[in-house]
């Protein structure tokens, strides 16, 4: 019976998941209907008067989460009550979060919420968005977990993604709180001076670093200058995340930090600058250690109502992805003839390829499904924009592993973006096949020498309903790194 329960659960919530990625369905309503099915329980639903979202009423007379959190059974994993000192923390963001800007990444904020580093994930990737979270979070989280203790369960967890990209955003904490139901989540709005414009005659013609380069000056001998000149300075960040961080802070209980933002550009240089790094688009120790001491006022205004036996939910579908884009480390079995590149040395990114030596050369990965049902396996890879594309166009087989007759799918693969006017090196994100349960070959074969290897950065194994992973955006144009 437990098994034909699960499934149910699985099904349904692979079917919820479709309409839970396009903001149709509140993570209430997903976590009330994988309860019924799981306890056959009758339910009914309805639209609320604006029609935004359904509503699931059960027989027991509850609602939405409050019927999940009867119903389902959450299993507990605390041993000891939440304290500050033994609370757990997971991080995720940008560049700002994993410490970029620092002597040392290990003092950005994510490190100083904790006496003890144990209790903290700090799973940031540089140059990201929250797409890719948003569909391997669970991969994420387990990845982390060698370097938080060994355990997965976290009581506090920040998200950082206002002006880095906010696409899978609201995804990603729906994410978090079905497998976190009592987590304390915070979402910060932070900006930067790099966030600033510089404007002449009405017409944008950078930020207030190009200004600062142009005229020779560090940050600390802007914020000197500027408060004497006319320069014209704007706010130039876009606004359209704040709708979405407004609605997981409404739909999951969240909580948002938004940083002092004085709407004269040049009195918040002026208050504030104290808090950033010379690069103009980080923060420093100051603000690193402002960041921690605000986020630990809201734990510690939350902390007595916080349960001491938190629950543990689920990830719904599940993800099972390997990224080496930031590591080098492949945990996969691969050709003899592909290497593991560092074709990005100062930045230290990687991509799985067949080298500069050998740019016209075939490769193979070995994935295995460990899922009861067929998935999508998505590819990641680098490409450049715009046109023509510095990669050449790749031929990609898939086929079951030991049996090169049994193919599940071919298709050809351009590996340019045509979505940016300004040279960029970017992960493009594909998927090639829907694979099923078992172990399964991945070819790939360039058809033109441009003299660059294809570069695989990343594979993922997800639901059928997820078509791309959206991993890490646009860059600076590395190309001269081979």
């Amino acid at each position: 019976m437990r098994n034909k329960d699960e499934g149910k659960a699985k099904g349904l919530a692979s079917i919820l998941s479709v309409m839970l990625k396009r903001h149709r369905v509140k993570i209430s309503f997903v976590m009330g209907m994988i309860a019924c099915s799981i306890v056959n329980r009758k339910c009914s639903y309805s639209v609320t008067p604006s029609g935004d979202y359904l509503r699931l009423q059960s027989d027991t007379g509850l609602t939405g989460s409050e019927d999940a959190h009867a119903l389902t059974g959450f299993s507990h994993w605390r041993e000891e009550l939440p304290t500050p000192e033994n609370l757990r923390f997971l991080t995720l963001g940008s560049s700002v979060t994993w410490g970029s800007g620092m002597d040392d990444r290990y003092f950005a904020y994510p490190f100083l919420l904790s006496k003890d580093r144990t209790n903290v994930a700090n799973i940031a990737v540089r140059a990201a968005g929250p797409k890719y979270p948003s569909v391997c979070i669970q991969s994420m989280v387990s990845e982390a977990a060698t370097d938080a203790g060994g355990s997965e369960d976290y009581d506090v967890i920040v998200l950082e993604y206002y002006l880095r990209g906010y696409d899978g955003l609201y995804v990603l904490a729906a994410r978090l709180r079905m497998r976190y139901p009592d987590a304390i989540i915070i979402v910060l709005r932070l900006w930067h001076p790099v966030h600033i414009g510089w404007y002449e005659n009405g017409q944008l013609r950078g930020s207030l670093q190009d200004w600062a380069v142009q005229n020779g000056l560090s940050l600390t001998e802007v914020v000197q200058t500027v408060m004497n000149t006319d320069v014209d300075l704007r706010w130039s960040d876009p606004t359209s995340p704040n709708g979405i961080q407004n609605e997981i802070v409404k739909d999951f209980g969240a909580h948002l930090f938004e940083l002092e933002k004085p709407p004269n550009p040049k009195e918040a240089l002026s208050r504030f600058a104290h808090r950033y790094a010379s690069d103009f688009n980080h923060m420093n120790m100051n603000g690193h250690q402002f960041l921690a001491e605000e986020i630990m006022k809201i734990v510690n205004r939350e902390l007595d109502s916080y349960p001491a036996n938190p629950r543990r939910g689920t990830w719904g579908e599940g993800d099972l992805c390997y990224s080496w884009y930031q590591t080098g480390i492949v945990p996969l079995q691969y050709a003899s003839l592909v290497e593991i590149e560092q074709y990005d040395p100062r930045n230290e990114k990687y991509a799985l390829s067949t080298g500069l030596n050998n740019p016209f050369g075939q490769g193979w990965i070995i994935v295995e499904n460990p899922f009861d049902t067929p998935q999508n396996l998505i590819l990641s890879y680098l490409a450049t924009g715009p046109p023509p594309s510095m990669y050449p166009g790749t031929e990609i087989t898939v086929h079951v592993e030991g049996d090169k007759s049994n193919i599940i799918h071919e298709m050809l693969l351009d590996p340019v973006t045509t979505d940016y006017e300004h040279k960029v090196h970017i992960v493009l994100t594909t998927k090639i096949a829907v694979i099923p349960p078992g172990r399964v070959m991945v070819r790939w074969r360039p058809l033109e020498d441009t003299g660059k290897p294809f570069r695989v950065t990343a594979i993922a194994i997800v639901g059928k309903d997820v078509e791309e992973g959206g991993i890490l955006g646009g860059i600076k144009d590395f190309s001269f790194f081979g």
